[in-house]
């Protein structure tokens, strides 16, 4: 309806006049962390950032406390000595943990949900006006390599010293020293 849409793009300018202010306040931690020798940096309620944390440009974490009137309580959890290439987005309602010392390549997306059911239940319902739904956390274990073009899926376990290669689309868990391709 448009009471809907109205009440959506409402709450979307709010979520992204906070997003640019929290990118604000990434930027700031992470020069202050470069200085003191923090633990971890923690921003907001939801997101914490291990030390040596490096990252570069178009990095986009969304933790969504609320959407369309559904209420949830995002963690995402960043270990140490993670680096993030370019155009990095990270989706959470649930929990995403990444592991201490993963490499992250360019073009990636991470989510922990989906914007609607897969079957007939939402087909009549604009995509941005589908409620929001975890299957389940996504786990990256330490040591993993994620390559070019990646998306991980939700409900996902990637064990510790794995490599997922390049365009690779990751829907289900895998066990430590695997190569996902």
């Amino acid at each position: 309806t448009a009471a809907q849409r109205d009440a959506y793009k409402a709450q979307y300018t709010a979520y992204y006049t906070q997003a640019a202010a929290t990118v604000k306040a990434i930027n700031e931690k992470i020069a202050s962390n470069a200085k003191e020798d923090l633990n971890k940096i923690k921003i907001g309620n939801y997101i914490e950032i291990g030390k040596n944390f490096t990252g570069m440009s178009l990095i986009r974490f969304e933790c969504w406390e609320e959407y369309i009137d559904e209420k949830f309580s995002p963690s995402l959890i960043i270990g140490n000595n993670v680096s993030m290439n370019n155009n990095i987005h990270i989706g959470c309602i649930n929990k995403i943990h990444i592991g201490d010392n993963v490499l992250l390549a360019s073009n990636i997306f991470i989510t922990d949900h989906f914007h609607g059911f897969v079957d007939s239940r939402d087909k009549n319902i604009p995509p941005f006006l589908r409620p929001l739904y975890s299957r389940g956390p996504v786990v990256i274990g330490d040591n993993v390599w994620i390559g070019e073009n990646v998306t991980i899926m939700p409900n996902v376990n990637i064990g510790k010293s794995c490599i997922v290669g390049a365009n690779s689309v990751v829907t289900k868990s895998f066990p430590d020293n695997s190569v996902i391709a």
